[in-house]
């Protein structure tokens, strides 16, 4: 269940105001003593991605019979987001499979420096995907999936998915001007 601590007075406030007051608020959440210490603090706990269909279900499954073992784990964000951890080397063809079979759109590319977390970087290539046809057909809906890899930090290179989706070139080349990660293809 997602939380979010908010000072009692933000939901007092909230609760007085009509023009505030939402379905959002009245509805989808509800608040709750986060702790027995005696502050004044509420936690404003939301109905869990888990309560609601998760949008995009069918491209996981997808990637998942194409690609097998190389992908390591799904984490959905919201109903139509989801984050699916790959393996480095089948990263190009996870993206490029999304990408061409599954109608998707490269909507970023992103780096971040993960090594006191997990000792890693890590790259995220974030997709819009709507869907082939038959998808469309079938009534798949409209999701967000992000393709997530880990870099070793004592070999920060990984390999380009420029080659196959041109779309990446300059997230590509931005990721080793900020991190010093290659992309290992890159067509320059």
């Amino acid at each position: 269940i997602a939380c979010a601590v908010i000072p009692h007075s933000v939901i007092a406030r909230r609760a007085l105001s009509p023009t505030k007051q939402s379905a959002r608020w009245r509805g989808d959440c509800f608040a709750k003593n986060a702790r027995n210490d005696g502050t004044k603090e509420r936690t404003l706990m939301m109905l869990a991605t888990m309560d609601k269909p998760r949008i995009g279900q069918e491209y996981v499954a997808a990637i998942r019979n194409q690609f097998g073992l190389a992908v390591h784990e799904e984490s959905w964000q919201a109903p139509d987001q989801v984050t699916v951890t790959v393996d480095l080397n089948t990263m190009p063809a996870v993206v490029d499979s999304l990408y061409y079979n599954h109608g998707g759109w490269l909507s970023v590319v992103a780096a971040n420096d993960e090594r006191p977390l997990n000792g890693h970087f890590a790259l995220y290539y974030v997709l819009s995907v709507e869907g082939n046809e038959a998808e469309k057909a079938e009534g798949c809906g409209n999701c967000y999936m992000v393709v997530r890899s880990l870099v070793p930090p004592l070999r920060p290179e990984f390999p380009s998915v420029a080659p196959r989706v041109p779309a990446a070139i300059w997230y590509e080349r931005e990721i080793r001007d900020m991190f010093g990660i290659q992309p290992v293809g890159l067509p320059d």
